[in-house]
């Protein structure tokens, strides 16, 4: 009795047990119940399976138990928040004030021994529940399971000591030697070095409505600063994309939860036999990506899963430099064999140097393959090139038998499911241009046994819809 009636008294709340087994220097309880008051009628605050008391020796004989550290194991808490401070908060405070009265009190008497209460606390197989929350951390939510030892002898913090927490919804795992806590509900903030291991990020997408490829993530966060609204630090580490490939990371990073917005300082990036070098990078709800990259060397299939606003099925190689904000691009790219959708072979072969301004540029007599057929292209982005392109081709022989051999093989290979690209890295990427124009002059059309020759003709392409304003063949 003396034991649950000594932690009554610490804890300002109704403690009940079952077994309870003495030994020198500890006691050890079973079933042990703390209500969220002294009323036995009040509801369960944690249950716990098994308690381990330590304390002083010589304070059996006072009949005072001196109690240096709990040991909870198989402990079931339900953690909610009032409106103004969280429950198990309110236990700490109280933990904490029992403390510093102690303290007050021992330095009174001369020569008086300081009888501090709990001064820290361990956990193994602990169950923790975040059931209510404030909006801002309602995304949260869920069961966590805690190992770690808490010491809670500082009057401002808390420390978080050799820790692991299993994350709710397969969500990964996170670890660390010492993590600082503030106050919950008074300037929140979590401080320290995080290891996460597979620790999964779509649920963190789905939240900011976005679609990135970094799904799951294994790495370092070091100088981690969190707080009720922004998570930041410095991050070194790898992470599985969409497609299953791996990506090798090193970035400073800001989180903002609401509205999500993710920053990225100086990210570097390897994956596969492609690597970025970025100044900065920003993603965020209803805003276009933001980058800066210095240094692009590798397929851009590969690039694709790292630099936002990368249309999708495009392919070769590509070394050089390329800045985006709101979708305006500048930039100086050396491509070789770049082509688009290589399983139909719509467009390969492109090889040559691209200089960005704003959107504008002009490539002229670039020779390439359209539908595998030689061709020659010629292509002006006087303005913006995601509103207006004039693509001139030229074409001796334009045969649709390869096309359609290419077509048949990407469907079949579709419908196998041994398509394995890149997604891009953004949900928001751009678009087709808003109007193309050309002329295209073919030598002959050969189709099904028939050929057509001396082919010319004149295009505008404009909100999807395509019009011949000419043509001319024999």
């Amino acid at each position: 009795k003396i034991v649950t009636e000594t932690a009554e008294e610490m804890l300002k709340r109704k403690v009940t047990a079952g077994e309870i087994n003495y030994s020198l220097g500890g006691v050890r309880l079973s079933n042990v119940v703390i209500l969220n008051s002294m009323n036995p009628a009040d509801s369960a605050l944690i249950k716990i399976g098994r308690l381990g008391l330590r304390f002083d020796l010589f304070s059996i004989i006072t009949k005072k138990f001196e109690i240096k550290h709990l040991q909870i194991d198989d402990m079931d808490l339900v953690l909610s928040y009032d409106g103004t401070v969280w429950n198990l908060e309110s236990l700490l405070n109280d933990l904490k004030s029992e403390h510093i009265r102690q303290s007050k009190e021992g330095k009174k008497k001369k020569g008086a021994k300081d009888t501090s209460t709990i001064r820290t606390i361990g956990f193994d197989s602990a169950a923790i529940t975040l059931e209510k929350a404030p909006a801002a951390m309602q995304f949260l939510r869920g069961k966590y399971l805690f190992n770690g030892i808490v010491d809670i002898s500082d009057p401002d913090s808390v420390f978080v000591r050799t820790f692991t927490v299993v994350l709710p919804e397969n969500r990964g795992e996170l670890e660390s030697s010492e993590i600082r806590v503030f106050p919950l509900s008074r300037d929140f903030a979590v401080t320290g070095d995080v290891q996460l291991n597979n620790a999964s990020m779509e649920w963190l997408y789905r939240r900011g409505d976005l679609d990135l490829p970094y799904m799951i993530v294994t790495g370092k966060i070091n100088g981690m600063s969190v707080t009720s609204s922004e998570l930041a630090g410095n991050f070194i580490g790898t992470s599985r994309l969409k497609n299953k490939a791996a990506l090798n990371l090193t970035t400073g990073f800001k989180a903002r939860f609401s509205p999500f917005l993710l920053a990225m300082t100086e990210p570097q990036v390897k994956t596969g036999s492609s690597s970025v070098h970025l100044k900065y990078l920003t993603v965020g709800k209803g805003i276009y990506p933001k980058f800066s990259a210095d240094s692009i060397d590798g397929r851009l299939e590969e690039i694709g899963a790292v630099i936002p606003s990368f249309p999708a099925r495009l392919f070769g190689h590509a070394k050089g430099n390329l800045d985006s904000e709101d979708l305006i691009f500048t930039g100086k790219l050396a491509v070789n064999d770049l082509g688009y959708d290589r399983d139909r072979k719509l467009l390969s072969g492109v090889s040559g140097t691209f200089a960005f301004s704003r959107n504008s540029f002009r490539a002229e007599n670039l020779p390439v393959k359209i539908l595998s057929n030689d061709a020659v292209i010629s292509i002006a982005a006087p303005t913006d090139l995601l509103k207006e392109l004039a693509v001139n081709v030229k074409i001796d022989t334009l045969d649709f038998s390869s096309a359609e051999k290419n077509s048949a093989e990407a469907t079949a290979a579709a419908e196998n499911g041994k398509e394995n690209r890149t997604e891009p890295a953004s949900a928001v990427i751009p678009t087709l241009p808003l109007q193309i124009r050309g002329a295209i002059d073919v030598g002959r059309i050969r189709k099904n046994g028939y050929e057509i020759k001396n082919v010319e003709a004149s295009y505008n392409y404009s909100g999807g819809k395509i019009d011949i304003p000419r043509c001319r063949f024999n």
